[in-house]
């Protein structure tokens, strides 16, 4: 490989966890990660509202100690739970994450 195209792969790399569905019996226990489902609220928490004031539908909960990989920036989070609006953007890729407020991750457009 060019050591130009080694070098830029280096600097923009970044590790990932890739994360599988399906071949296991869940077990239903927090310690699992989700797709589709999300059942872990903190007993002041509901079901998130979207802009128009409509609940949002759960997309996935991650359970992080038993991930591969967890970035520095939530390695203090045990669980990080996304819920999605039914009314999606026109331009998905201008998603982009805001922040960390408590145990929620902020979504802006």
């Amino acid at each position: 490989m060019d050591n130009r195209i080694q070098e830029i792969k280096d600097k923009i790399e970044k590790p990932a966890t890739e994360f599988f569905t399906g071949g296991f019996r869940p077990l239903n226990v927090l310690e699992e990660s989700w797709i589709g489902r999300v059942f872990a609220y903190a007993e002041d928490e509901e079901i998130p509202l979207d802009k128009n004031g409509d609940p949002m539908m759960p997309l996935i909960q991650f359970y992080l100690p038993n991930q591969p990989f967890v970035p520095e920036l939530i390695k203090n989070k045990k669980l990080i739970t996304v819920f999605v609006s039914q009314y999606f953007p026109e331009m998905l890729e201008k998603w982009v994450i805001i922040g960390l407020s408590g145990n929620m991750m902020i979504w802006k457009i």
